[in-house]
């Protein structure tokens, strides 16, 4: 039965599902021109699963649920998949999840589904819950196979109870010290390296200094032997040392200068009382005892003074005083320079960490905790790791990074040393709640916050319960189950008034007030005006910025709700301002973009705010174009070698948006279109040199525009001729149509995009009247935003025209097989030696010739770029993309050239740079940055033109169509023109695959192209 759960899934019996199923979808297998229907599909899908081709089948499974949502099966079917690719990434496991969740609640008698699920629940560790559908599974199950199995999962191996187990082991330790068993102590220290090392810090040295502080000699000195020989044991097990430090300070005093010993006391004394204090959340009263713990351990030269310091930054933190936390922890770093302590230096971390997440710093955040993470598991603190990895999962998803953000939860959700401690099993689960919520699942969200509510219980501590119950609230009413969310808001208010702290108090009903809020948006505006004026208030007394953009945001919906126009307006700008003020607290470009995409739902609001309340369409394109190539922008202004270029940037362009400049900056004959994509409508704005903006608002919105487009992809690359007309039509009409009585008969005509349109071939779009393309009439290019585009046409201004047009030709580089084993080598030599030939003084780079060092010491030189090799495309991380050039010797990069080598060069002669390798155009698209591709370097790096594709096209039709273009382009430098010629002639005289869309639509002009007289 080892194999047997996701063959299972597929058939429902256990032994002969292999045959069976291969058998089944063989014989009634679809043909290559048969319609591909959800049920073809779904076999189709069988068949690469039991091939292990799980790529394959994640793929035709991900089109079935596409045309069906409603299938139950199909969602099982895919939980297969991602069960079966889980093995190797544990974000497989939350996608298998949520799959056979969907199943199992379009089908709840679907048994198989509710084995997927429970195996997917067993994974993450959510063993109760799992244990529901084991138990379904064994009542209702009828082949007694499954249904044996489903009882073995009911029987989880046992696992001792863990405060009896530490009781045993503490009481093993003094016996062992007190028959001298150092090798005993060493064994057991050795398991739980950090459970003994906090029980000497936080226990046995208060109980010996409360001992010796009594007079009572006999007790303080078993306390500090036991206390010694842990400490002893835990250098020799190789963790942490500050304790043997202290204890060696302790003796040393007591054996030199004996008079210094009640000072010392005195101060181990404050930190115990302090610690009482502070377990019991009375912060206020804790800061007082450990300020005066540091100063007596300090005077007496302890090291155990840097937990003093430590604790009164902590101290600060649960009082919301984040500035002063943050200055004791920089006094405390400093003099933790060069001592091993790495506990302390890793809670000191950990700290900065929380620090930076409030004030909406990711980045420092991520650095922070991963250098904190490195000190745990140095010293072998295996449950401190565990809640580290749960932190840095929320930072890591908090940057868009959610494949790597679940890899490091797994790790802590699985963690043995985690599982049954309360206080660092509510940690870990509150966090995998969070990412759960983040992805959209919802009950998933409710199912690990389940888990956290039972294990606050277990912790005992008003706060832990209060903490546990808020988000749960929440939860809970976005899956419709108002009654049991308002009961769960209602027990959460009862727990406030048994916290003693004021601040402590203050920032949980901060919490609870925007809870509140949230709740009543729809349902009482006014009610939930109330409680978000509260929680704003509070947010910004204690400086908690964290929530502050989002109960500013709920407020202006509230206040929306009520037509209060103005105080909305107000909220509204607030909020967008929080967010830009965190979004440049963010060091790394792609962290900066991914945290402002989670921004845009603030924007776009703003947008349908200027459009339907004030009537005004130039303020709405202002901050249409405030959610664009914002990362893209910041390099064009930056020029990270060293400033703006005096060659080719305009200083003007630092002042603010108008776009009036920009309409003086057009060239005659030329209309830009831009796109706001808002959830439920499109905005599309008409602007031309000396003529008011246009705008049009239309129904249809991220959703409907996105399956359009992935239609449209789907029959280009399958080369469906009738469904690339009929998409391309209906795209025009959402797109074009209601904007045709602004555009001018043969304009040129440049896009900005939004949201998904950045995948889109606008040359593509058929009138559905004429039967034209759209490039049949017009010449067509893109750019990034208003501003990129403005400062395309700055840049290509400034190139001077009439100088010669020479090329750097790169033809098919010779790749290091090492790093890509599988790339082939391209038939594009002879294109290429063609195309320098038109331009005199060219250059052609071949084979191991086109090495990335004589790419990077000549591109900036030549007034064409082209790159006809392979390309590799990273979504994950875009400027990690890669053009692969031939290595060279003394090359550690092996001839690979990044997207983000790029943004270092300089290229002040380059006015073209063409990407004639495949999709590079294409990438991830951020909701606010566009599409991150390898274009986008290029015109940070000053190159106003770059012609990409957006997906694969063959070698040999590639360079016919190139050769065509450069042909065209010679005529008369017009970069927009020649490719419009060049599609043209492929639609109109062309045969074979040339005159298919998925040759001719691939490519695009990116940047200001500005034409010509020709030569």
């Amino acid at each position: 039965m080892v194999n047997a759960p996701w063959l299972k899934i597929l058939t429902g019996r256990p032994k002969t599902a292999s045959t069976a199923v291969k058998t089944a979808a063989l014989a009634t297998g679809r043909t290559l021109t048969e319609k591909p229907t959800p049920e073809a599909l779904r076999r189709d899908a069988v068949i690469a699963l039991l091939s292990d081709n799980t790529s394959r089948a994640l793929s035709e499974l991900s089109r079935v649920v596409e045309l069906d949502p409603s299938n139950a099966n199909a969602w099982n079917d895919l939980s297969v998949v991602h069960l079966q690719r889980g093995s190797g990434d544990p974000y497989e496991l939350i996608l298998a999840l949520a799959a056979s969740n969907r199943a199992v609640n379009r089908n709840p008698t679907l048994l198989a589904a509710r084995f997927n699920r429970a195996l997917a629940l067993e994974r993450l560790s959510l063993h109760d819950r799992a244990a529901e559908d084991w138990r379904y599974l064994v009542r209702f199950e009828p082949d007694p196979l499954w249904r044996r199995e489903a009882q073995e999962h009911l029987r989880p191996p046992s696992r001792p109870d863990i405060a009896t187990t530490w009781r045993q082991d503490l009481q093993a330790v003094e016996e062992a010290v007190s028959q001298g068993d150092s090798g005993r102590v060493l064994a057991l220290v050795r398991v739980s390296r950090q459970s003994f090392r906090e029980y000497v810090e936080e226990d046995l040295l208060g109980k010996w200094a409360l001992a010796e502080d009594q007079g009572r000699t006999q007790a303080a000195a078993e306390h500090l032997a036991v206390a010694r020989a842990v400490a002893v044991s835990l250098v020799e097990a190789g963790g942490d040392g500050l304790a043997a430090e202290t204890i060696g300070h302790i003796d040393r005093i007591r054996r030199t200068e004996p008079r210094r010993l009640s000072r010392l006391v005195a101060g181990f004394v404050a930190y115990h009382e302090g610690l009482e204090l502070s377990r019991r959340f009375d912060f206020s009263g804790a800061l007082l005892r450990f300020l005066a713990a540091q100063a007596r351990l300090a005077r007496q030269g302890s090291p155990f003074s840097g937990w003093a310091a430590w604790q009164i930054a902590f101290c600060h933190y649960q009082l919301l005083d984040y500035r002063q936390a943050k200055t004791e922890l920089l006094a405390l770093e400093h003099n933790l320079v060069g001592v091993p302590r790495q506990a302390l230096r890793g809670r000191a971390l950990w700290l900065k960490g929380l620090i930076e997440c409030f004030h909406g710093s990711p980045t420092a955040w991520l650095t922070a905790h991963t250098m904190a993470e490195a000190e745990f598991r140095g010293v072998g603190e295996d449950a401190n790791v565990a809640r580290l990895s749960s932190l840095l999962a929320v930072a890591y998803d908090s940057l868009g990074q959610r494949n790597e953000a679940w890899r490091q939860l797994y790790r802590s959700l699985i963690e043995p040393k985690a599982l049954d401690k309360p206080a660092n099993r509510f940690a870990i689960c509150e966090n995998a709640s969070w990412l759960a919520y983040r992805q959209g699942e919802t009950e998933i969200a409710l199912w690990f916050q389940e888990e956290v509510i039972r294990n606050a219980h277990l912790i005992g501590k008003p706060v832990a319960i209060i903490g546990a119950l808020r988000p749960h609230v929440t939860l809970l009413a976005l899956l419709g189950r108002k009654e049991e969310s308002a009961k769960d808001l209602a027990q959460a208010w009862t727990y406030v008034g048994s916290i003693s702290d004021l601040p402590a108090r203050r920032s949980i009903e901060g919490d609870l007030h925007l809870v509140e809020g949230e709740l009543a948006v729809t349902l009482s505006p006014q009610l939930a005006i109330r409680s978000l004026d509260k929680a704003i208030a509070i947010f910004r007394s204690t400086s908690y910025y964290f929530r502050l953009g989002q109960a500013l945001y709920l407020r202006s919906s509230a206040e929306l709700a009520l037509g209060m126009n103005n105080d909305a307006e107000r909220d509204l700008l607030a909020a967008i301002e929080e967010s830009e003020r965190q979004r440049e607290r963010i060091s790394s470009a792609e962290d900066r973009i991914s945290y402002f995409d989670r921004t845009r739902e603030i924007l776009d609001t703003m947008i349908s705010f200027q459009l339907d309340r004030r009537h005004d369409p130039n303020a709405a394109l202002r901050f249409s174009e405030q959610a664009k190539a914002r990362v893209l922008w910041d390099w064009i202004l930056t020029q990270p070698t060293g400033g703006p270029d005096p060659q080719s940037f305009d200083r003007t362009l630092l002042a603010p948006l108008s776009t009036k400049p920009l309409q003086q900056d057009l060239p005659k004959g030329t209309a830009v279109i831009e796109y706001a994509v808002l959830p439920q409508s499109t905005a599309i704005w008409v602007l031309r040199q000396g003529v008011e903006p246009k705008v049009v608002t239309v129904k249809g919105g991220a959703a409907a525009l996105g399956d359009w487009v992935q239609k449209l992809h789907r029959a280009v690359l399958e080369d469906q001729a009738p469904a690339v007309q009929a998409t391309a039509e209906s795209l025009y009409g959402a797109l074009i149509a209601p904007i045709a009585q602004y555009l001018i008969p043969g304009e040129r005509l440049v896009f900005v995009p939004d949201g998904t349109l950045h995948a889109l071939p606008f040359t593509l779009l058929r009138d559905p009247k004429t039967r034209r393309y759209l490039v049949q009439d017009h010449v067509c290019s893109v750019a990034p935003s208003i501003r990129v585009l403005q400062a395309s046409l700055h840049r290509a201004e400034t190139r001077a025209r009439g100088r010669q047009q020479r090329a750097l030709m790169i033809a098919d580089p010779k790749p290091d097989l090492g790093l890509y084993p599988g790339l082939t080598r391209l038939d594009s030599g002879e294109t290429a030696v063609s195309i320098a030939q038109l331009f005199p003084g060219s250059v052609v780079l071949r084979a191991q010739e086109a090495t990335r060092r004589a790419f990077l010491h000549s591109a900036g030189s030549f007034e064409i770029v082209h790159f006809g090799g392979h390309s590799v495309v990273n979504t994950e991380y875009p400027l990690l993309s890669q053009m692969v050039l031939a290595p060279a010797a003394g090359d550690s990069n092996r001839g690979v050239l990044y997207s983000g080598d790029i943004l270092r060069q300089r290229f002040p002669q380059t006015r073209l740079v063409v990407l004639a390798s495949c999709a590079t155009a294409a990438g991830k698209i951020s909701r606010t940055e566009g599409v991150e591709n390898l274009a986008r370097p290029f015109l940070a790096a000053g190159v106003p033109v770059v012609v990409a594709s957006l997906w694969d096209v063959g070698d040999k039709v590639t360079g016919d169509f190139f050769e065509r273009f450069y042909r065209n382009l010679r005529k008369g430098w017009d970069v927009a023109g020649a490719l419009r010629a060049t599609q043209v002639d492929s639609i109109e005289h062309g045969s074979g695959p040339a005159a298919s869309p998925r040759a001719w639509a691939a490519f695009e002009v990116i940047g200001g192209s500005i034409p010509e007289e020709p030569r």
